[in-house]
């Protein structure tokens, strides 16, 4: 048997098939009989690769996590302006929760109704790349003056990770109280920019709330990792990192990322 929670060597229809039973009709009444018949896998080599039910579901949660985080490469754009770079990643990161409807839905229920024990989602779920990526976007920005000091990466993904998934959660609601398709195709294009324009303009606008150095947590500033100030500024001095670690500086969270040594 295989270990479960991997989604290595798993057929991708078995993966396709649980993410469709578990999502509509919930841990309780998923049946593995609906994702063999689904997928063209017999149960037993089901039960090969996840063991049992909670296996399986263990395993399409890294399934959907997986179909969330964006490819590193599509992250990557040819330009050193800020506001550039910064408006692509929210557009790549944007389209992964918008181009996968199932994903969204699957999550907001583990969310509404957990299943999995809540150290062992913590570990499936944790969405460093990305946040590090937003992190790297900060940096470049605050050092050519355009973003604001007392944002961090996390708020940014709170930002987007929120509009994204609101077409998906929400589009019953709005399309018969407001006619609105908001999944469809048109409506994503628009939605996705105003995604675009809302962090930017976030970013760049002032404000006289003194809130520390991000909305959305109360940890305390720690200094940016050096290994992604090196790979922003391209520069080994430790003099950026000193400056910026006793100034103005994003949290950046780097508690995600260090080693544990300080």
């Amino acid at each position: 048997m295989k270990a479960t929670g991997s989604t290595d060597a798993i057929p991708h229809a078995v993966l396709e098939a649980a993410l469709g039973e578990f999502t509509a009709k919930g841990y309780a009444d998923a049946r593995l009989d609906a994702i063999s018949s689904s997928s063209g896998v017999s149960k037993r080599m089901l039960h090969y690769h996840c063991g049992d039910k909670m296996g399986l579901y263990r395993t399409t949660m890294n399934h959907v996590l997986g179909l969330l985080r964006p490819d590193p490469e599509a992250l990557r754009v040819d330009s050193e302006v800020p506001v550039d770079v910064l408006r692509h990643v929210v557009g790549v990161i944007f389209d992964c929760f918008a181009h996968n409807p199932s994903a969204v839905r699957f999550i907001a229920q583990e969310n509404m109704h957990p299943i999995l024990e809540l150290e062992e989602s913590s570990a499936m779920a944790e969405q460093s790349p990305i946040v590090l990526e937003f992190d790297r976007v900060l940096l470049l920005g605050r050092d050519y003056g355009a973003f604001r000091t007392d944002v961090s990466a996390l708020d940014i993904y709170y930002i987007v990770a929120s509009m994204a998934q609101f077409p998906t959660l929400n589009e019953r609601t709005f399309s018969n109280l407001y006619s609105l398709e908001l999944t469809s195709e048109t409506l994503i294009d628009r939605l996705r920019e105003m995604a675009r324009d809302a962090v930017t303009g976030f970013l760049t606008a002032s404000t006289t709330w003194q809130h520390g150095t991000s909305y959305v947590t109360t940890t305390p500033r720690r200094k940016v990792e050096p290994r992604l100030v090196d790979e922003v500024y391209a520069d080994d001095s430790p003099a950026i990192l000193d400056e910026r670690a006793d100034g103005d500086v994003a949290p950046a969270f780097a508690d995600m990322y260090d080693d544990g040594d300080e």
